[in-house]
C-alpha cells in the first residue's frame, strides 16, 4: 500500500466549510470546520478551591485558557479540605457565603470578557448549603430486624429512628453468602450474606402496628424455614455532605457545608433553585448568566446510602404498578443506594425470579421519578436562565441510565467511571442520538495517579475513545487556579491531593507548544460530530434496572468492529421516544437509521419492550436474536411477563427475526444480507463515526485504536471524498479511489492512534481520478478542482505506476529522485522548569535554565537517557540540510518531513517560517512551501510534562496544606515515575518528484 494515504498534502485551499447545523439548542452558531464556533470548542472543568481566589488571576486564568483555544469552562464548587482547617475564613469565602456570589460574578465577567461560555455546577455532586429538617434534602430508607422470632408482642424493632414507613414478617430457609461485586476502578466489593425469604411467609403487618410502635403477631407456619424475622422500616434524612462542615457548632447553613438534596423529587430540585436565586443570582449576576451561561450542569451523582427514597413513593408505587410495595421491601433494602457499595445484607425470594422484579419495579419507579428532579431543574433554567441543563445522568444510582439520558438537554459521561472503553461510551450515545440530542459531553482524562504526568498523548487518546463511543463534546479535567493560594506551592493548586491527572495551567511546559494546536484538532473533530445526524448499523437491547457506577462494556468480542459495523444500545424503555419507529424496515430512519435489531440471551427484557419488539418485526425490522432467547423480566407482574413470554416465542415466527449463535455475530448478520456503511479491511482496529446533513454532505471521522496499520475502508457513499485535517483546518481533494455501486474504496495507512476525517460531497464530482498507485507514490498535488493532478513520487529503484479511471496506467522511473534520509548533527537545547526561588509565590513563573547538547548521529534519545532524568520542560532542536532541486524529477517537486511520535506538544520552522501544526500521531509535513536551494535551517520545540520535574519535590508538594496521596515510590511503583520526553527515535527527509498523471 502505497503512503500517500497518511501523509496529508498543503496545497489546496483552506477555506472554510459550510456549517451545517445553525447551531446549539440556545442558538449559538458553530462556525466552520476550519474556525470552530466557541460553542463547539471544548471545553475545561475549572476546580474552584474557594472564594477567597484573587480576581485578577482568576479572570487572567480565564482569558489564557481562551487564548489557547478553549470553549468554555464548567465550573465546579470543589471546597476541598486537604487539612482539617479551612484555607480561608470561610464564613466569608465559603460555599455559598457572601463572597461566594461576588466570585461567580468575576467567573461570568471574566467569561464575558474572554468571548467564551460559562456552564456551572448548581450543586456539589448534588448537595448545596440548606437547613437541616428541609423536606427536600435526600431520603433513605434504613430498617432493622428482630430474628427468630415466634409469637411476637412489643415494640417494632427501631421504633423512633425515623419516619416510619412499614413493617413486614417472613420467614427465612436459606443463609448463604453474595460473592463479591465489581466496582470499576475502586476495585472489588467484599461478599456479604444472602438470606432467601419463602414467598409465602411474606406478610405486611404496619397495619397492626399502634401509635406507640407496638405489635402482637403470630408469623405465618412456613415448610423449611429456619427462622422468623420481623422488620421495620423507616424513612431518615442522612444529611450526607460532599463538603465537609467547617464548624462543629453551625450558626449558618454555610458552615455546615453542602447537603444532599432529594433527587426523586422536584422538591429536593427546589432545594438548589432557591439556593441559586437566594446566594448565586445576585449583584447583576443573574444577566451575566443569560449572557454567557450554556449549561447548568451537575457532576456523578455521588451520595452515600443504602436505599434511596424520597416521601410519597409508596403511594406512587402503587398507583404505577397496580400492588403495594411493602411486602416486598425487604427485596430492595441495602441494595439500592450509592452502588460503589457493598450492601450489609442481601434478601432474596424463593421463586424463580428471586424476586428481581419486584426489585426492577422500585427501580423503574426512581428511574421515573428521577425525571421529576430534571424537569423542574431543566425548566427552571430554561425559564430563568436561557441555558440548557447538562448532567452525569443515570449511573451511581440505582436507575436505568439509558431511560434517564432523553430527559435531559446535555447528557454527560466521563472517563473515569466509564474506564474510557468505546462500548460503554455507546451505552449513552444510543439514546441520546435517538432523543435527538446534538451534543453528548464526556468529562475527559480523569486518569487516576496522573497528576502532572498525563500527556497530550494520553489525554486525545481518551478523546478518541470517547468520539468513537458516540461523543461528540469533551470537557478536559481540569483547570487550575495558577496563582497563590494558601499554603500552596508550585505548580498551583491540585485537586484530590495529587492523584488524578488534570492541572491544565500556565505552569504546563506545554502551555504555549501544544494546546492551542491540540485544542484546535479537538475543536475541529467536535464540528463534524455535531453537525448532521449520527447512523450506526445496529442496535443492541441493553435494559439494566440499575446502572452500575463504572458502566462496563456489554459486547466484547471485536467481531464487528472488524468487519465495520457500527452499533449503541438502546432500553426498551427508549422505546416510546418519538424516532423509535419502523420504517421501510430501518429502525430510527430519522436518527440512527439502524438495519437490525440484536438481542441476546442473557439480556433482561420487559413487557413493554417486548410488545415494542413484535411491532418492529411485523414492520419489517431484522430482528437478531443471539444465543436464545432471554428468559429474565424487570417485571414484577407475573401476567405481564406470562403475556410477554408468549409474545417473545411467537416472533420466531417472522421470516425476518432470526435466531443465530452467540460466537461470530458479525458473520451471522452478514449472512442474512446485512452489512456496514464502511466495510473495512485492514489489519488494525478501526472505529468510525458516521453522521449525514440537510445539504447531503457526509462525513466519516475514523481512528486506529491499535498499532500501525494498512488496509481499506469501503463507504456506501458516492459523492466527492476529501480529507478534512483536524489539526490545520484544511481539506484536501481524494483523488485516488476505486467506485463501485454507488460504494468508494479508498485505501489507507494508519497509525497508531491516528485520526483522520472523510468527507463526501454531493456538490462537486470529479470527473476522472486515480484508482491506484505503487508504493513510491506519496500523495498527489491537486490544482484546478482536479483538472490538473500530479503524483509526488519518491525514490525508487524500480518503476511506479499510476493507474486511473480512464486510459493505461501510467510509469515512471524514479531513480533520479534523491532517496530519503535521516537529519543528523542536532543541536538541542533544554530549557528545564522548576519551582520559583520562593516555591509558595505562584504569581511567579517557573524558574528557567538551560542545558544544551550536540547529537552527532541521526538517533534522538529521550532527555532522561541524555544525562537530564529531572529534566521537565521544552527542547529546542535545530539541525540543516542541503537541498538542490536540480534533478529532472525534482523540477517543481518537493519533500516531507516526518518527525517520530510526540507525547505533548510539537512546533517547527523552516527557514524561520512556521510550519503547520503537527498531528502528534503522525508528525508529518510538506515542506514544498518552505524549502530554499541550499542550506535549509529546520528548528522545532518539543514540550513535556511536569512530572520528571518533580521526583526532587514531589513528597513536599502541598495544596492548601495538604500533601500528595501517594509517595513519589508509590506512584513510580505503579508506573507513573519518570517519563520519556522529546524526540526520540529520527527525524527523515522524503524527497519527492512530481509527475502530471491527468
Amino acid at each position: 500500500m502505497h503512503a500517500s494515504i497518511f501523509i496529508y498534502t498543503l496545497l489546496t485551499c483552506a477555506h472554510a466549510l459550510p456549517a451545517t447545523v445553525s447551531g446549539t439548542s440556545n442558538g449559538l452558531a458553530q462556525g466552520s470546520f476550519a474556525t470552530p464556533a466557541v460553542a463547539v470548542k471544548p471545553k475545561f472543568r475549572y476546580w474552584l478551591p474557594d472564594a477567597s481566589i484573587d480576581p485578577a488571576g482568576f479572570a487572567d486564568d480565564i482569558a489564557q485558557l481562551a487564548k489557547r483555544g478553549a470553549g468554555g469552562t464548567e465550573l465546579l464548587n470543589y471546597f476541598y479540605l486537604p487539612t482539617s482547617t479551612a484555607p480561608s475564613n470561610w464564613d466569608i469565602y465559603g460555599y455559598g457565603a457572601p463572597g461566594y456570589s461576588k466570585t461567580i460574578k468575576v467567573a461570568l465577567e471574566a467569561h464575558r470578557d474572554a468571548g467564551i461560555l460559562f456552564d456551572y455546577a448548581h450543586s456539589a455532586n448534588g448537595c448545596v448549603p440548606a437547613k437541616k429538617g428541609n423536606p427536600g434534602l435526600s431520603w433513605q430508607l434504613n430498617y432493622y430486624s428482630t430474628t427468630h422470632i415466634g409469637d411476637f408482642s412489643g415494640t417494632v424493632p427501631g421504633w423512633g429512628k425515623g419516619d416510619f414507613v412499614g413493617a413486614t414478617t417472613f420467614a427465612v430457609t436459606v443463609v448463604g453468602t453474595h460473592p463479591p461485586e465489581f466496582h470499576g476502578p475502586f476495585g472489588w466489593g467484599g461478599s456479604y450474606p444472602q438470606y432467601t425469604i419463602a414467598n409465602s411467609s411474606l406478610a405486611d403487618v404496619t397495619d397492626l402496628v399502634d401509635s406507640k410502635g407496638f405489635i402482637s403477631i403470630s408469623p405465618k407456619e412456613t415448610p423449611d424455614s429456619q427462622y422468623y424475622v420481623i422488620q421495620a422500616y423507616y424513612a431518615v434524612q442522612p444529611l450526607e455532605r460532599e463538603l465537609a462542615a467547617w464548624n462543629s457548632n453551625p450558626q449558618t447553613i454555610f458552615q455546615n457545608g453542602s447537603v444532599a438534596v432529594d433527587h426523586f423529587s422536584a422538591v429536593g430540585a427546589k432545594v438548589i433553585t432557591d439556593f441559586m436565586e437566594d446566594y448565586v443570582l445576585l449583584d447583576g449576576n443573574k444577566e451575566l448568566f443569560q449572557q454567557v451561561g450554556k449549561n447548568i450542569w451537575e457532576d456523578s451523582l455521588e451520595i452515600a446510602g443504602d436505599t434511596y427514597w424520597t416521601p410519597g413513593l409508596l403511594g406512587k408505587f402503587e398507583a404505577k404498578y397496580g400492588y403495594s410495595l411493602r411486602p416486598y421491601i425487604p427485596l430492595i433494602v441495602g441494595r439500592n443506594g450509592y452502588m460503589t457499595r457493598s450492601p450489609k445484607n442481601i434478601y432474596v425470594l424463593d421463586t424463580e425470579d428471586m424476586g428481581e422484579g419486584f426489585l426492577a419495579d422500585f427501580r423503574d419507579l426512581l428511574s421515573s421519578l428521577s425525571k421529576e428532579y430534571t424537569d423542574h431543574i431543566q425548566k427552571w433554567s430554561h425559564d430563568v436562565l436561557g441555558m440548557d441543563f447538562s448532567s452525569q445522568i443515570g449511573y451511581n444510582m440505582p436507575v436505568d441510565m439509558l431511560q434517564t439520558v432523553p430527559d435531559i438537554d446535555l447528557p454527560e459521561a466521563e472517563t473515569l467511571s466509564f474506564s474510557n472503553q468505546i462500548d460503554s461510551y455507546l451505552q449513552v450515545a444510543g439514546p441520546a442520538d435517538l432523543s435527538g440530542k446534538q451534543v453528548v459531553s464526556v468529562e475527559l482524562g480523569a486518569d487516576w495517579h496522573q497528576a502532572y504526568y498525563q500527556s497530550w498523548e494520553r489525554l486525545l487518546f481518551d478523546a478518541k475513545h470517547a468520539f468513537a463511543g458516540g461523543i461528540n463534546q469533551v470537557v478536559i479535567h481540569g483547570a487550575i487556579y495558577s496563582h497563590n493560594f494558601t499554603n500552596t506551592t508550585w505548580p498551583g493548586y491540585t485537586t484530590h491531593g495529587y492523584d488524578y491527572a488534570g492541572q491544565h495551567s500556565r505552569h504546563q511546559p506545554a502551555w504555549d507548544v501544544g494546546y492551542e494546536e491540540a485544542l484546535g484538532y479537538l475543536a475541529r473533530v467536535q464540528w463534524i460530530l455535531q453537525s448532521g445526524v449520527p447512523k450506526v448499523d445496529l442496535i443492541f437491547w441493553d435494559k439494566q434496572s440499575a446502572q452500575d457506577a463504572y458502566p462496563q462494556p456489554l459486547y466484547w468480542s471485536d467481531d464487528l468492529t472488524k468487519a465495520g459495523f457500527t452499533y449503541e444500545y438502546l432500553s426498551p424503555a427508549n422505546f416510546a421516544l418519538d424516532k423509535a419507529v419502523v420504517r421501510n424496515k430501518v429502525f430510527a430512519p430519522d436518527a440512527q437509521a439502524a438495519k437490525a435489531l440484536i438481542l441476546r440471551g442473557n439480556d433482561t427484557l420487559t413487557p413493554e419492550g417486548v410488545q415494542s419488539l413484535e411491532g418492529y418485526a411485523a414492520a419489517g425490522l431484522p430482528v437478531v436474536i443471539s444465543g436464545g432467547l432471554p428468559s429474565k423480566y424487570a417485571s414484577g407482574s407475573q401476567r405481564a411477563v406470562s403475556e410477554a413470554k408468549r409474545t417473545l416465542k411467537g416472533l420466531l415466527d417472522y421470516s425476518n427475526v432470526y435466531q443465530v449463535p452467540l460466537q461470530g455475530l458479525a458473520a451471522s448478520i452478514q449472512s442474512i444480507g446485512i452489512t456496514p456503511r464502511v466495510h473495512v479491511q485492514s489489519d488494525g482496529s478501526w472505529y468510525t463515526r458516521w453522521r449525514e446533513t440537510s445539504s447531503g454532505d457526509i462525513y466519516i471521522w475514523i481512528y486506529n485504536d491499535g498499532s500501525d496499520s494498512t488496509g481499506s475502508l469501503t463507504f456506501k457513499a458516492s459523492g466527492t471524498p476529501y480529507f478534512l485535517n483536524a489539526w490545520t483546518g484544511q481539506q484536501e481533494l481524494i483523488v485516488e479511489y476505486n467506485t463501485n455501486r454507488g460504494t468508494t474504496m479508498i485505501p489507507f495507512a494508519l497509525k497508531k492512534h491516528e485520526s483522520r476525517i472523510v468527507k463526501f460531497s454531493k456538490r462537486e464530482r470529479l470527473l476522472r481520478h486515480v484508482t491506484g498507485s505503487s508504493d513510491a507514490v506519496l500523495g498527489f498535488n491537486v490544482q484546478q478542482s482536479g483538472a490538473l493532478i500530479q503524483a509526488k513520487i519518491a525514490h525508487s529503484s524500480s518503476s511506479s505506476s499510476v493507474s486511473t479511471s480512464f486510459g493505461k496506467p501510467q510509469t515512471f522511473r524514479t531513480t533520479g529522485v534523491q532517496p530519503a534520509y535521516s537529519l543528523s548533527n542536532w543541536s538541542l537545547t533544554i530549557e528545564h522548569w522548576g519551582p520559583p526561588d520562593n516555591p509558595y509565590n505562584l504569581d511567579e513563573d517557573a524558574q528557567k535554565t538551560n542545558s544544551t547538547v550536540q547529537i552527532a548521529g541521526p538517533s534522538l534519545k529521550s532527555w532522561k537517557d541524555l544525562g537530564f532524568p529531572e529534566a521537565s520542560g521544552v527542547g529546542y532542536y535545530q539541525a540543516t540540510f542541503e537541498w538542490s532541486p536540480s534533478a529532472h524529477y525534482l523540477t517543481g517537486g518537493g519533500a516531507f518531513l516526518h518527525l517520530p511520535p510526540v507525547s505533548d506538544g510539537a512546533l517547527g520552522t523552516l527557514n524561520g517560517k512556521n510550519l503547520p501544526a503537527f498531528d502528534i500521531t503522525n508528525p508529518t509535513v510538506d515542506l514544498k512551501p518552505y524549502l530554499k536551494k541550499g542550506v535549509n535551517v529546520l528548528e522545532l520545540k518539543v514540550s513535556s510534562t511536569l512530572k520528571n520535574a518533580l521526583r526532587p519535590i514531589w513528597d513536599s508538594l502541598r495544596t492548601a496544606g495538604g500533601g500528595v496521596a501517594l509517595s513519589w515510590n508509590a506512584t513510580a511503583a505503579l508506573g507513573f515515575g519518570l517519563q520519556d520526553y522529546g524526540l526520540i527515535g529520527e527525524v527523515r527527509i522524503v524527497p519527492y518528484g512530481l509527475v502530471r498523471v491527468l
